[in-house]
């Protein structure tokens, strides 16, 4: 159950917070799935929680698409 909460909260929050950094959306994108994948170990998780960092990730790309409308003139 600490998985899935961790799998929901964890990409969104990296999502956000490389794309504030970089100022992109694919490399903050990239940058995450990678972390994902190897330092989480992502491929060898259980399916429910793979299923939830996707949807994290999904999440993620939407809401720093709107960060990145909001700050346009930046």
């Amino acid at each position: 159950m600490l998985n899935i909460f961790l799998a929901l909260i964890l990409p969104f929050i990296m999502m956000l917070f490389f794309t504030r950094v970089s100022y992109s959306k694919v490399g903050a994108l990239a940058v995450t799935l990678m972390v994902v994948i190897f330092a989480f170990n992502g491929l060898d998780q259980p399916i429910p929680v793979i299923v939830a960092g996707a949807i994290s990730i999904a999440g993620g790309y939407i809401a720093s698409l709107r960060i990145q409308k909001k700050n346009r003139g930046v």
